[in-house]
């Protein structure tokens, strides 16, 4: 009966998002632990007109927030974050983008999976105004206190 395999198809495609999205929660919360043992961020090598915003050290923020992505705030200005956004990327921005999880800033990085931490994130570009990108090598470093 059509009726019913209807029913056990969205039955199927539900438990298929539940189970991807305890994945990702799991995928966080374990980089959680790890941002936890090395809880700050150390950006270098930006050039170009937002080099001091992006370049610098930024603290883990612990948000409270179980299975989410942890976000770090900059050290020398408590208005620029390092977060993961809406796009799968981690960016660099002020705190009004930081908390819509916008893809809009002045840094980036490639797309990653979830669990993945900034400084395994590849790729990172770096926007020079709203028509200029350009893809720069960054060192993006953890670090602990003790460093």
């Amino acid at each position: 009966d059509n009726a019913a395999w209807k029913q056990q198809h969205i039955t199927v495609v539900a438990r298929t998002a539940t189970a991807f999205q305890e994945g990702v929660d799991a995928a966080w919360r374990h980089a959680n632990m790890l941002a936890q043992t090395k809880p700050f961020v150390q950006i270098v090598g930006a050039t170009g007109e937002y080099a001091e915003l992006v370049n610098g050290l930024y603290e883990l923020q612990l948000l409270d927030a179980d299975g989410q992505p942890p976000a770090y705030r900059k050290h020398d200005n408590w208005q620029m974050w390092l977060y993961f956004a809406q796009d799968s990327s981690w960016w660099v921005s002020d705190a009004e983008h930081r908390n819509l999880f916008a893809d809009e800033g002045f840094a980036h990085s490639a797309a990653v999976q979830a669990g993945t931490l900034p400084e395994t994130a590849g790729e990172w570009v770096i926007h020079g105004s709203i028509h200029d990108c350009d893809a720069q090598k960054l060192e993006v470093m953890a670090r602990s206190l003790a460093e």
